[in-house]
This record gives C-alpha cells, structure tokens and sequence, in this order.
C-alpha cells in the first residue's frame, strides 16, 4: 500500500488544508487493534504532531483521519523522520 508521492505544501494537501495530505507511506500495520501506516514526517515538528493529528490522509485512494502519532524515541520530529500514523476511515 505504499505511496510515493510526498506532501503536498501547495493550496491543497498541506497541513491544516481541508483536502488530504499525501505523504510517503512506508506500509500499513496494526498495533494493539489500532489501525495503522507507517509514513514520513513531512516536516519538522513538536513531538506532539500538531500538525498531523487531525488531519486527513490520502493512501490508496481511501481517505483516513489521522488520530494520533507514535514514534519509539521522544523529542521533536525531524523532517522525513519515520512515523506511526494512527488513523480511522
């Protein structure tokens, strides 16, 4: 289920946009029951994720909101860092 296409920082796509974001996506998993994709950080920012929880995700053609994001290390999220998306359809 991989998507090659990075996140799109133009008028639609991009964080805090209506419209879904496309990120590169790694594969699809799930953890403890919890549906999930491991994705590309599309840019730097708060360990919290602000910029992604909330938002929409494009994979596949399916629409996901993306709930929570998880990592193994803390700290702020680095730019094209791997990460656990969290999402529902």
């Amino acid at each position: 289920m991989g998507s090659s296409s990075s996140a799109k920082m133009e008028n639609h796509g991009r964080i805090g946009s209506l419209e879904p974001l496309d990120l590169d996506i790694f594969y699809p998993y799930g953890f403890q029951g919890r549906e999930m994709f491991a994705a590309r950080a599309p840019h730097a920012m708060s360990e919290k994720a602000d910029g992604l929880v909330g938002c929409k995700l494009r994979v596949n053609g399916k629409i996901y909101s993306i709930i929570a994001v998880h990592r193994q290390v803390s700290g702020p999220i680095a730019a094209q860092e791997p990460v656990g998306l969290e999402v529902i359809e």
